[in-house]
C-alpha cells in the first residue's frame, strides 16, 4: 500500500506583520520516508532478501543503477502492479529492449568517423563456431562482416588474442582492408611473458612451493582458522591460466611471511596434528628458512615491473600511447632488479622475442602521438619512425594530406609554435588523457589533430572482451533456461550495451559509474579465478603488486 503525506494546515498566530498582514506558520510538512511503516519496511526488506537468497543473485545487484530504477518504478505504480513472465522476458520486452539499446548507442556511433573504432568496443553481434570451426578463413569472414556493419572508414584496428589463427585471419584482413591495422592484445603478451619468466629453473621452485604452503593454510581447517585470526589479509589461489595471479599470489606470501612465519612457529601451530604430518614438518623448516623468504621477495622484486604495466594497459582508458614507452622502460629497469648477467640476459631476451611477436607500427604511431612523450624525440628512434611513416601510409592514402600532417607534426614536436605552446596545453601533457588534449589544443593542426585522436582513441589489450565472454557463457548456462543462439546473442548485446551507455554517461565520480567498473571485474574474477571473499585488496581486479 503507497502510503502519502497529509496535507499540512495552516494555522494563524495573533501577532501580524510590520505591514499588517497576519503572521501565517506553515506546519512542518512530514516526508514519505516519515510515515513509512517500520513494521511494512521490514517485511519488504526480507521478501527482496528472500529473492536474493533463494535465486542466487549476487549481493552487489542490490547496488545496480537498474535495480534501484525497477524498485523505484514498482513503488510509483502501486500494489496492483502484476511483474511481467518469464516468457514475456525472454521474448516481446527482450526485443524492445534491443530496439531502445540500438537507439541510445546512435550517438556512440556518431563519434565513430572522427574518433575511429577498434573492434571491439562495442557489442555488435556473435556467431555459433560450434559446427563451423574457427579458421583463419571463417574468422576473417565473421570479421568482416562486423567491418562492413561499422562502415570501412571508421575501423581503425581490430584487437584480438595472439593465436595462430587469428594472426592468419588479420593477415586476411590487412588484405581486403589496407588502412585497417590488426594488432594483438598486449594483456596477452604481458601474461605470455609472465608465464615464460614463472617457468625458469630458478624462479618455478618459489612458485611451487609458495602455491603449497597457501594450499597447505587453506585445506586444513585449523590452520587456516589460526592464520585468520593473525591476518587481516587472505591468502590467494593458484591459477593454471592467468600467470599475473601466481605472482599475485606470491606478493601476498611475501606480504604475510611475518603472520605465516609466526604460525608456522608457534606453540599453538606445534600442537596441531597437521604439524606432525610431514608436510608439517617441511612447512615449519621452511618458515626457519631466511633465505627461501628473501629468494621470493626478490622474485616479486623483479616482476613487478611487468605486473604494473599488465595494470595500466588494463585500464578502462585508451593508452595505446604508452605502450611503446613503458615496455622500454620496464625492459630497461630490469637491469637494477637482476644482478646476475645471466640471469638479465634470460628474462631481458623472453620479453624482446614476446615483444617484437606483438608489436605493431601502431604502437609506434601511437607513442610519437601521446603528449605525455612531446619532448622524447622519439622520431630519432628509426623503429618508432618507421612505423609513424608505415601507420601515415595506411590511413591517410592521399599524399597531399600527408604532407599536411608531416608539416603539423613538425610544429607539434617543437611544442614552441601555435595552441601547443600555451601554458595550458603544456601542464594538460600529463594531466589530462591523449585524446582529450588533442581535442582540446590540437586545433592548430587540425589534420594532424584528426588522426592524433584517431589512433589514440584505439584500444590495445582484449580485456573489456572478458566481461562478455562471461555474460555468454552464463546466459548459455544449463543452469538458465535454455535460449536460441539469437536470442542469446540479442540478451548479450542489451546486457554489455546497457554498461558501455551507463559508463558513458555517467559524470566523473558518479557511484553508479564506480558500480560498473566493480561488478564488471568481479564477474571476471570469480569465473576465471575464484578469489577468498576477505582479500581487502583489489586483486580479484586487474593484478598488481604495490596494493598497500
Amino acid at each position: 500500500m503507497l502510503l502519502l503525506p497529509q496535507t499540512p494546515t495552516p494555522t494563524s498566530t495573533p501577532s501580524s506583520t510590520q505591514s499588517g498582514m497576519p503572521y501565517v506558520r506553515q506546519s512542518r510538512q512530514q516526508t514519505l520516508h516519515e510515515n513509512w511503516n517500520p513494521v511494512l519496511k521490514e517485511e519488504v526488506d526480507t521478501v527482496v532478501a528472500h529473492f536474493f537468497y533463494h535465486d542466487h543473485i549476487a549481493f552487489n545487484a542490490a547496488q545496480s543503477p537498474y535495480f534501484k530504477d525497477m524498485v523505484k518504478k514498482i513503488g510509483e505504480y502501486g500494489a496492483h502492479y502484476v511483474p511481467p513472465s518469464s516468457e514475456s522476458l525472454r521474448t516481446t520486452l527482450l526485443e524492445k529492449e534491443k530496439k531502445l539499446v540500438e537507439a541510445a548507442c546512435e550517438s556512440i556511433k556518431k563519434s565513430w568517423e572522427r574518433n575511429g573504432v577498434s573492434l571491439l568496443m562495442y557489442f555488435i553481434s556473435s556467431h555459433d563456431a560450434s559446427e563451423t570451426g574457427k579458421s583463419a578463413d571463417i574468422l576473417a569472414a565473421e570479421w568482416a562482416s562486423a567491418i562492413e556493419i561499422v562502415g570501412p572508414s571508421n575501423v581503425v584496428c581490430i584487437v584480438a588474442d595472439g593465436e595462430p589463427s587469428n594472426r592468419a585471419s588479420g593477415a586476411i584482413i590487412e588484405n581486403l582492408y589496407p588502412h585497417i591495422v590488426v594488432c594483438f592484445c598486449m594483456a596477452h603478451c604481458l601474461n605470455n611473458i609472465l608465464k615464460d619468466i614463472g617457468n625458469l629453473d630458478w624462479i618455478l621452485p618459489g612458485i611451487n612451493e609458495a602455491n603449497a604452503l597457501v594450499s597447505f593454510i587453506n585445506n586444513h581447517t585449523r590452520v587456516k582458522n589460526e592464520f585468520s585470526k593473525r591476518s587481516t589479509l587472505a591468502l590467494l589461489k593458484y591459477s593454471d591460466t592467468r600467470f599475473a595471479y601466481n605472482f599475485t599470489m606470491l606478493h601476498r606470501v611475501v606480504k604475510c611471511s611475518g603472520v605465516l612465519r609466526g604460525l608456522l612457529l608457534s606453540d599453538e601451530f606445534a600442537r596441531m596434528p597437521e604439524a606432525s604430518t610431514s608436510t608439517g614438518k617441511h612447512f615449519r623448516r621452511l618458515a626457519d628458512d631466511a633465505t627461501w623468504w628473501e629468494s621470493i621477495s626478490h622474485i616479486v622484486d623483479i616482476v613487478h615491473p611487468l605486473v604494473h604495466l599488465l595494470k595500466i594497459v588494463d585500464s578502462m582508458e585508451p593508452c595505446i600511447g604508452k605502450v611503446y614507452e613503458a615496455m622500454d622502460r620496464t625492459i630497461e629497469s630490469l637491469k637494477t632488479l637482476v644482478k646476475d648477467n645471466d640471469r638479465y640476459e634470460e628474462i631481458s631476451a623472453i620479453c624482446v622475442s614476446r615483444w617484437n611477436a606483438y608489436y605493431s607500427p601502431l604502437h609506434a604511431a601511437a607513442y610519437m602521438l601521446d603528449p605525455e612523450f612531446q619532448d622524447k624525440k622519439q622520431y630519432s628512434d628509426p623503429e618508432v619512425a618507421n612505423g609513424w611513416r608505415i601507420i601515415l601510409e595506411r590511413l591517410v592514402p592521399d599524399s597531399a594530406t600527408r604532407r599536411l600532417i608531416r608539416d603539423q607534426l613538425s610544429k607539434y614536436r617543437t611544442g614552441k609554435d601555435a595552441s601547443y605552446a600555451c601554458a595550458y596545453a603544456q601542464e594538460d601533457r600529463l594531466r589530462v588523457g591523449a585524446t582529450l588534449w588533442w581535442k582540446d589544443f590540437g586545433f592548430d593542426g587540425p589534420n594532424l589533430q584528426q588522426l592524433a585522436i584517431r589512433i589514440l582513441s584505439q584500444a590495445c589489450t582484449t580485456s573489456c572482451l572478458e566481461q562478455l565472454w562471461s555474460v555468454y557463457r552464463h546466459v548459455s548456462s544449463k543452469k538458465r533456461n535454455r535460449l536460441g543462439v539469437q536470442r542469446a546473442s540479442d540478451l548479450v548485446f542489451v546486457s554489455a550495451n546497457l554498461r558501455m551507455l551507463r559508463r558513458t554517461q555517467c559524470v566523473e565520480g558518479d557511484p553508479f559509474k564506480e558500480w560498473e567498473l566493480e561488478h564488471e571485474s568481479d564477474q571476471v574474477a570469480n569465473e576465471e579465478h575464484e578469489v577468498e571473499a576477505t582479500d581487502c585488496v583489489a586483486e580479484n581486479e586487474t593484478p598488481h603488486l604495490d596494493s598497500p
